[in-house]
């Protein structure tokens, strides 16, 4: 059965104070995992922690609370998405950009006040989703948001929903964070029921960590389903350019909001038992949800691959 519904991974932000240019962000790791008793289940989830792992070196938070001055929106939560890292290269040129969402990283945005969260080093750690509103502070990895230096942004029309930020990636790489570098024979869109695997952030798993409105935000991590085209879905999903995958709600699974922005990761099994190199491939970035339906909407590989093809 789909593990879906067994796991969230998270690292959280910690935002200290209202949403200001002085407030500190932290974030820190927990990973959700089932109670299993089978050895083969067991096995599985040694190789999904290693799946989320490298998803979450590619993964990042986008706070966009200080430049969505949308009057409508909830401001009891910071606002934002999820996006990926991505290594582009061009004519011998390498360039590195964050994937995300039109509508995460809107065209209006002041990007001065765009901050990014990326994973910390340290191994991810297990607790149930039940947990995390009283999980101890001191006992989780930390890391902090910070500002990026933003070259230049890259947009597709509103039904592709897709963003390409150009970053000056320089301390990144330093510091050992991933870019995802597309092949040249990139993957289509699997088959149908084919598993897919994704992580972003979700409004559900925000936290109040401090007395003066604080918030930590914890990122979930799921597998899930390809499902074939439904035929009665709204004007904006066209299956030439989106596909669909399930999202089963229990008590392991989170509300999709925020996870806008996320990749969804194919894996070519390799290695003893199939199960332990993660060989993962992007082919899509999740964009909406059809609540009724259980269903959410990606926009598949070959719709950023013609974003890419503008870059100048």
């Amino acid at each position: 059965s789909s593990l879906t519904t067994c796991f969230s991974q998270c690292y959280t932000a910690l935002l200290r104070g209202s949403y200001d240019e002085g407030r500190i962000k932290v974030a820190f790791h927990v990973l959700l995992h089932p109670r299993c008793a089978m050895s083969e289940i067991e096995l599985q989830k040694v190789a999904y922690d290693g799946i989320v792992e490298a998803m979450a070196w590619y993964t990042v938070a986008i706070d966009t609370s200080l430049a969505n001055c949308d009057e409508n929106r909830d401001k009891r939560f910071p606002d934002g998405g999820t996006g990926t890292l991505v290594k582009i290269t061009k004519s011998n040129r390498e360039r590195y950009f964050i994937l995300t969402c039109k509508h995460v990283f809107r065209p209006n945005y002041d990007e001065t006040k765009i901050s990014f969260l990326l994973r910390s080093p340290d191994p991810m750690v297990s607790s149930p989703k039940s947990e995390m509103k009283n999980f101890p502070l001191n006992k989780i990895n930390k890391t902090y948001m910070r500002k990026l230096t933003i070259k230049n942004r890259f947009y597709s029309n509103y039904l592709d929903d897709l963003a390409l930020i150009e970053i000056d990636a320089s301390r990144l790489i330093d510091e050992g964070y991933r870019f995802y570098s597309f092949p040249n024979d990139f993957q289509n869109l699997p088959n149908p029921q084919t598993e897919v695997y994704l992580l972003g952030f979700s409004r559900e798993l925000y936290r109040l960590v401090s007395k003066d409105g604080g918030f930590g935000v914890f990122p979930y991590s799921a597998n899930s389903l390809i499902l074939p085209p439904a035929d009665d879905l709204d004007s904006k999903f066209d299956v030439s350019k989106h596909f669909l995958i399930d999202y089963i709600e229990n008590e392991d699974a989170v509300a999709p909001e925020g996870l806008s922005g996320c990749g969804i990761w194919y894996r070519t099994p390799s290695g003893r038992d199939n199960i332990w190199t993660p060989n993962l491939h992007l082919i899509g970035v999740q964009s909406a949800c059809y609540k009724k339906k259980k269903f959410l909407k990606a926009t598949k590989i070959e719709r950023i691959i013609a974003l890419m093809d503008t870059l100048n």
